[in-house]
């Protein structure tokens, strides 16, 4: 969408006809193996226990924008569902682990790696309510197995 928003008013034409020109490339690219289509599945509370499965595996919702703020905290879009989700800097830290899909326990060693002292069970709680609240609300995804 920010694509179609920039060549819509760069080239002076309708918003419409930049995202239709924005998603035939979109399609050439996959269809030329440029990109890689991957498949991100809403979460639903009936259908999916978040357990502390190592196979699964998240990534963020590629259509939220992030816009960094001030040291105080990022700002989340989901035009999907034109929800704002505020984040400060753990959060932000936590978000950028998942630009790349990996699981929540490769997040939390991470997280162990980078920052001294930290209680790896609280470190753990912490990333899953996250990863669980932004699971919800389609902020980040759970990646299909093949």
């Amino acid at each position: 969408m920010q694509v179609a928003e920039q060549l819509s008013t760069q080239y002076d034409i309708s918003l419409e006809e930049a995202r239709d020109d924005v998603a035939d490339l979109y399609q050439q690219l996959i269809d030329q193996k440029v990109l890689e289509l991957v498949i991100i599945v809403p979460y639903e509370k009936e259908s999916h226990v978040m357990t502390e499965d190592i196979s699964t595996q998240y990534i963020c919702n590629p259509d939220v924008a992030l816009r960094e703020e001030d040291e105080e905290g990022e700002l989340l879009f989901n035009p999907d569902t034109n929800q704002v989700k505020v984040v400060n800097t753990t959060g932000l830290y936590i978000w950028q682990k998942f630009s790349q899909a990996c699981s929540a326990e490769a997040v939390v060693a991470g997280i162990q790696q980078e920052f001294e002292d930290v209680p790896a069970d609280e470190v753990s709680a912490d990333v899953q309510a996250f990863l669980d609240d932004m699971v919800q609300t389609g902020f980040i995804g759970i990646l299909e197995k093949e």
